[in-house]
This record gives C-alpha cells, structure tokens and sequence, in this order.
C-alpha cells in the first residue's frame, strides 16, 4: 500500500470537535471547539499555556492556583534529595478518579517532562505547617470557588 492511500484512509482534522460516543452523527458535524463547556475550555487553554511560574520562584509550603489533571490547588514542596521526590505540589484529587479523602501529588510541570502535570500559575499565601496539609487543603478549597479560580488564571493565556 502506497503512502498517499495510506493517508487517505486517516480521518482528517477539520477544526472540529466531534464526540466520540453519545451523541447522534446528525449532531455532531454542528459542534466545534466553541461549543465545549466553559470550564474544558480553560482546562484546555491552561494546558497550553506557557506562562506558568518558574521553579526558582516557588516557595516551600506555600498555596498555589494550579493546573494539574486532578486540581486546582495545591501545596508546593521541593524536590527532596534523600527520598528523590521530585518538585510538586500536594493536592486532593477531584473529577471522581480516586478517593477525594486521599492527599496526592502531582509534579512540577518542565522539571519532570515524563510526569510532570502541574503548572502553578498564582502563589496564595502560606506556608502550611507541617502534618496541617489536609486541614489547610480542605479550607482553601471551600473559601476559593472554581469561578474564583478562573477568574483568576483566565490572565495566562
């Protein structure tokens, strides 16, 4: 088989969304990019921003509004030479994926390119004390809405 019908038989990119299951085929031509749900659009307009805070600037223990897979906020800590964690940040997972009661981690974005999924974008305040995480955690999440959360990265991108 020839490269050109190779090609051929791989659906094209029209600038389109379509959806992969659910949703009728006479529908889903009339839906684009436009059409997703304001809080994907940011998601998605946050993973490609480039704009996040450097490394160097980041304080131990302090608050972030961040973009990860499973967050928008989280405490940062350094990397650790004894146990070899990396750079990140502390967070309780959300979207339903594990247990919401368990405190994870998520890397610091451009230092560890393989797992690295968390861009702070705005330093809170801080720094948490130690063994408080999931205390302090759980009263940010209720004072900062997700509403305030975008308005408040909507600026970096």
């Amino acid at each position: 088989m020839n490269l050109e019908a190779k090609d051929a038989e791989k659906p094209r990119w029209s600038g389109r969304f379509v959806p992969k299951q659910g949703i009728p085929e006479s529908v889903a031509p009339l839906l684009s990019l436009d059409d997703l749900l304001p809080e994907r659009r940011h998601w998605m307009a946050l993973n490609h921003s480039s704009k996040y805070l450097p490394l160097d600037v980041l304080r131990p223990g302090f608050f972030y509004l961040i973009h990860a897979r499973r967050g928008n906020i989280g405490i940062f800590y350094a990397a650790d030479r004894f146990t070899r964690d990396p750079d990140r940040f502390l967070i309780f997972p959300e979207g339903g994926q594990t247990d919401e009661s368990l405190l994870i981690t998520e890397g610091y974005w451009s230092k560890w390119p393989y797992y690295g999924t968390a861009k702070p974008f705005v330093e809170l305040d801080g720094p948490v004390a130690p063994a408080k995480e999931r205390e302090a955690l759980e009263a940010k999440r209720k004072e900062i809405s997700y509403d305030e959360y975008v308005a408040r990265t909507r600026i970096f991108y």
